[in-house]
């Protein structure tokens, strides 16, 4: 058994061939850019609300709107945490997690360290990037 096997592998598939090793529905990306946390998963949401209403509608990478049907809280088993503010958008390809927002969370904290970023909450590592497609 790998012992960092219980580790959240928190990553973006840019490389078709790289797809089929992965459970897409349990990756995550860890985006220093994003303002908000997206998910497409309603399963994982603990509390559903409606978003705000200047947040309704997001633009996605290829500058298309997408509804956003929702705001709330999230349980990511794989993480063993509740994350609040997750916005849901059923249109979204993948799941991302924000940087900022995350180490706003106070139990949270990301470093990075040679070429890896780790995400720790409470002094214990959950999980660790993998850099994929030239993106984490």
């Amino acid at each position: 058994d790998d012992p960092d096997s219980s580790l959240l592998t928190l990553a973006i598939i840019n490389d078709p061939e790289a797809v089929p090793k992965y459970d897409r529905r349990l990756l995550w990306t860890l985006d220093s850019g994003a303002a908000l946390h997206i998910t497409y998963r309603k399963e994982l949401f603990t509390e559903l609300h409606e978003a705000e209403p200047e947040l309704r509608e997001l633009y996605s990478f290829a500058n298309h709107p997408v509804k956003v049907e929702g705001k709330g809280t999230i349980f990511v088993a794989e993480l063993n945490t509740h994350i609040p503010n997750v916005y849901y958008v059923p249109a979204a390809t993948s799941n991302l997690l924000s940087q900022s927002q995350l180490s706003r969370i106070s139990n949270f904290q990301v470093f990075h360290f040679k070429q890896m970023n780790y995400v720790v909450k409470n002094s214990d590592i959950i999980a660790e990037t993998l850099l994929i497609g030239g993106v984490y």
